[in-house]
């Protein structure tokens, strides 16, 4: 098993890799989205998001960098009051900023939220 070194400040964290079929896991709706977290450490938080065919998610106020890439399906996302349509691979990073979508077709996607500073302060 691979147990890579992950720092967080000063103290180091041994975890193990972990792989996930994303084709094949079950998601929980919107209303659940707690379950549909898939990994979480100091730095980051990793989701599946589903948006039902017809439906969306309504607007959140997200207060980091997030990264969502299309799995499946096609939709609109609106980050601030800009919309765009989105298709499978495609990839949208975010600052933190306000955040909606909709599908009417249905979508599933990879949520990355990125905690903490920017990286480019560094």
């Amino acid at each position: 098993m691979i147990h890579p070194k992950i720092a967080h400040g000063s103290e180091q964290e041994e975890r193990e890799m972990e792989i996930f079929d994303l084709n094949n896991i079950m998601i929980h709706p919107f209303e659940e989205r707690d379950k549909n977290v898939l990994s979480q450490a100091g730095g980051f938080k990793v989701r599946l998001i589903p948006v039902e065919a017809g439906g969306g998610i309504p607007p959140c106020k997200m207060e980091m960098t997030v990264l969502f890439c299309v799995l499946q399906g096609r939709g609109m996302i609106t980050v601030n009051d800009e919309s765009t349509e989105v298709k499978p691979h495609s990839l949208i990073i975010t600052p933190p900023a306000t955040i909606s979508m909709k599908s009417e077709e249905g979508m599933r996607l990879l949520g990355i939220q990125i905690l903490g500073k920017d990286l480019d302060q560094e």
